[in-house]
């Protein structure tokens, strides 16, 4: 009887490091987002609309063009924070600058890649799209993707917003 308590504790210890270190290897996981990621994210709910100039957004997001609206659509906009008031790995965020005739200026996206990617922004990747396809815009042969998108201009205005984990749109 003693020895299967004993190995039954030791079966019990085993299993709960194996879990804890299953967890740290998900914690450094990312991810990678692509082209089919934004498919349809017209269909998305659109969580916030801005119209107008805005002297927030700088010179990003049409932000000096008085005609055009900006729609925030959330791939799930039911996403919550967690206890540190941060998005979980896997949000995705699409910003679309639109005229009032319907032409689309520019979209912009956000994902919440994680693990050890952009670890100075919270694990943000950025993203400039061809809408309303929602492909990965290229420039050449070069997705226009990833830490330093715009010469790090992503990171840097959405740094304002620091505290609520580089989102402006969303609660």
């Amino acid at each position: 009887m003693k020895k299967v308590m004993i190995l039954g504790i030791i079966g019990l210890a085993v299993i709960f490091s194996a879990f804890q270190m299953l967890q740290k290897e998900n914690s450094k996981r990312e991810f990678v987002a692509d082209d089919s990621t934004f498919k349809n994210y017209r269909d998305w709910k659109v969580i916030k609309t801005n119209t107008g100039t805005s002297p927030m957004i700088r010179d990003a997001h049409a932000a000096e063009m008085p005609d055009v609206t900006r729609y925030v659509h959330a791939k799930d906009p039911d996403v919550k924070r967690d206890a540190n008031g941060d998005f979980p790995r896997g949000t995705v965020i699409v910003k679309e600058s639109r005229k009032e005739d319907g032409t689309v200026e520019a979209v912009t996206a956000m994902v919440k890649r994680g693990g050890n990617f952009n670890p100075e922004h919270k694990g943000w990747e950025w993203f400039m799209l061809e809408g309303p396809s929602g492909k990965i815009n290229r420039d050449g042969d070069m997705k226009m993707r990833g830490a330093a998108l715009m010469d790090g201009m992503c990171n840097s205005c959405h740094a304002q917003v620091r505290e609520k984990d580089y989102v402006f749109s969303k609660d």
